[in-house]
């Protein structure tokens, strides 16, 4: 199996310069979406390493979603634009947890959960631990469907259980 680190190095120097540590992160991310298959193509039609759906790879700007650098690239620039929106969250792991779900499960559901909590003024809402729960609730949805927070959840636990195995 190739190890996608180096490369993932050096697309981070560029796209995510203050964030050189998160080569073990996207590594693991690359485990959980393809098992670092590169042809990789789920039932959803997400493909290659970082399981691009064809709409984010066209907004990342990938003209090859099986061309691994370009994957990791577009990949890891969505990852970061989630990142980014998540603004509010004071700590930078769990705001990298919650960039996981956002990169899963879709903004929109995220944004609809995190929304909640904050007119239910939940505490500490934007600790994953706490605040994945509102992934649940029937005020969170788009379009009347609803996030299988079930797979929201088990995804962001994959990467850190990748990550912490790696220590």
């Amino acid at each position: 199996m190739t190890d996608w680190r180096p490369e993932i190095r050096r697309i981070l120097k560029y796209a995510w310069p203050d964030w050189q540590e998160g080569v073990e992160w996207i590594a693991a991310q690359v485990h959980v979406e393809s098992r670092g298959n590169p042809l990789a193509i789920s039932p959803s039609g997400a493909k290659g390493l970082l399981q691009l759906m064809p709409g984010t790879a066209l907004e990342m700007a990938v003209s090859d979603v099986f061309e691994p650098r370009e994957n990791l690239r577009g990949g890891i620039k969505y990852l970061k634009i989630q990142y980014d929106h998540m603004g509010e969250i004071p700590d930078t792991h769990q705001r990298l947890l919650w960039s996981f779900a956002c990169y899963n499960g879709g903004r929109g559901y995220v944004n609809k959960a995190t929304h909640q909590a904050f007119v239910d003024k939940e505490p500490f809402w934007w600790k994953w631990d706490i605040g994945k729960y509102w992934l649940m609730s029937r005020e969170c949805h788009v379009r009347n469907r609803y996030p299988d927070y079930k797979q929201i959840w088990n995804y962001v636990a994959k990467i850190v259980k990748k990550v912490s195995s790696n220590d």
